[in-house]
């Protein structure tokens, strides 16, 4: 049976060998990504990357993932202390980092430029998916707001009283109905950033980072399925009370492998504006290769031209062209074989 022909990789924009190259990792001649065989999977084929795209989208990109990522570790850190704690300090803590997180999110997703190579991705183009990932941002927003609700009136009763309005705590015990609301706004923010880890995903498919988005897809996983299942076993908890102790167990785990996927997503949120970084540089050097090149062409073609017209400086001079010859003349000696003129009156001599 013949072996089937090893097909070399090759850079799809200067045509370098990438063999040994990682997927992900940059061509060492033009900087363009190298996709791997992620592109050339059937479904996944792409003919442009994250590098290709126009420098001003890169821009905003690296902007709003270099202030999403922060601004989602911070939240999700925050909304706990203030769970915890409610005071005034850490409601503000809160509201600004769902502020960042927020306005992260809403620059990371904007319409992505679709060029000629281009091809349609129904997450990154899809108008309605992109605006489930930026209202997903709100659930976070009303959790912020309600804590500075809740923190705000505590520490204006405080004040009143002559309290420290930053030390005051909030009506949010155990158990009371502001604690039930927020807990809520909170497993809801949590279950949103399902959204976002597809997404972020797509975009690391588009950026040539195969390893990313398959962490990013194993996030969702990781939020999404437990959610479900945490519903589905409360409703069983409810109608077989003697499977209790087995529910409990089961939802531990879930909660375990939810609170593995929340650590999952911040890192893999923290490896997303280092991409768009390495993407918006090799968009750079690319235009600056590209300029290169056409600097050395026309001064390859100068240099042509130059020598060329030195060439056709040395060539030795044309030799002048011959004299003109005059035309034969038709008044000289009369031809034998024209006839003789014969004179008014005279007879013409025999031959």
């Amino acid at each position: 049976m013949p072996k089937a022909a090893t097909v070399q990789p090759k850079c799809r924009k200067c045509g370098y060998s990438l063999t040994g190259l990682a997927e992900g990792m940059p061509c060492p001649e033009c900087g363009t990504v190298y996709a791997g065989a992620a592109s050339r999977a059937p479904g996944r084929k792409r003919i442009d990357t994250l590098t290709d795209a126009p420098r001003g989208y890169l821009w905003w990109l690296t902007l709003g993932a270099a202030v999403a990522a922060p601004g989602l570790v911070a939240t999700l850190f925050a909304s706990h202390y203030y769970a915890e704690v409610d005071t005034m300090n850490n409601a503000a803590a809160l509201g600004i980092s769902t502020a960042a997180f927020s306005i992260g999110i809403f620059l990371a997703t904007l319409k992505r430029p679709l060029q000629t190579q281009s091809i349609r991705d129904e997450v990154l183009d899809g108008p309605w998916f992109r605006l489930g990932v930026v209202l997903s941002q709100t659930i976070w927003v009303a959790a912020a707001a309600l804590a500075l609700w809740n923190s705000g009136t505590a520490a204006a009763a405080a004040s009143a009283s002559g309290l420290g309005p930053t030390s005051s705590l909030g009506r949010m015990t155990p158990g009371s109905t502001l604690a039930i609301v927020f807990s809520s706004l909170q497993a809801a923010g949590t279950l949103g950033m399902v959204l976002q880890s597809i997404y972020f995903a797509a975009l690391a498919d588009w950026a040539g980072d195969a390893g990313l988005a398959g962490r990013l897809r194993l996030t969702a996983w990781g939020l999404g399925f437990p959610a479900l299942a945490f519903v589905a076993l409360s409703l069983i908890d409810l109608a077989v009370p003697q499977l209790a102790g087995f529910i409990w167990l089961m939802k531990v785990l879930l909660w375990v492998v939810s609170a593995f996927a929340v650590i999952l997503m911040m890192v893999s949120m923290l490896q997303i504006p280092v991409m768009c970084f390495w993407a918006l540089r090799y968009s750079v050097q690319a235009d600056a290769r590209d300029q290169r090149i056409a600097e050395r062409r026309a001064q390859q073609e100068r240099e042509e031209a130059d020598r060329l017209e030195a060439m056709l400086d040395d060539m030795p001079a044309p030799p002048p062209p011959p004299p003109a010859t005059a035309p034969p003349s038709t008044t000289g000696t009369p031809s034998p074989y024209r006839a003789p003129v014969v004179a008014a009156g005279r007879e013409a001599p025999p031959p």
